[in-house]
């Protein structure tokens, strides 16, 4: 019974050190960038930016139509984790949050679609979650066709 108590004693110590280090690691883990708000007159001719973490080149492949498939590329300014966050002001669209994927020439690619916005809106917000640095690009979209 004693050895019994012993086991429970030691795996209700190690669940308590676990859960102080995920509350630790949840306090002093770094804070996201605050995102470099970018305009961008025409996405589909593309973009460069200059960032703290260097330059970013980013564009789609055509207008941007709910509903419809379109590509977006983006060169960051190092390797790493490319993500693409897509959000309408001041009105919930679901999540719309997609991972691009490195090609051999460093470009990071992904098909994205978007929805249809009930209201007729089209004024959307692209947040790019690069390696060292975060862009909002605002845009609006094409009218459904």
């Amino acid at each position: 019974m004693l050895i019994l108590k012993s086991i429970y004693s030691r795996m209700a110590l190690l669940a308590l050190v676990v859960a102080a280090g995920i509350v630790l690691w949840q306090q002093f883990k770094p804070l996201p960038a605050k995102a470099q708000r970018v305009t961008c007159a025409d996405l589909v001719a593309g973009c460069a930016v200059t960032t703290p973490s260097g330059p970013v080149t980013l564009g789609i492949s055509e207008k941007i139509r709910p509903l419809q498939p379109f590509e977006i590329w983006v060169k960051p300014p190092r390797p790493g984790k490319v993500e693409a966050d897509f959000s309408m002001v001041s009105m919930n669209m679901g999540y719309n949050l997609y991972t691009l994927r490195p090609t051999p020439d460093g470009t990071y690619r992904v098909k994205v679609v978007l929805p249809f916005c009930i209201s007729g809106r089209g004024d959307w917000i692209l947040t790019l979650r690069l390696p060292g640095v975060a862009l909002e690009i605002p845009f609006t979209t094409e009218a459904p066709g």
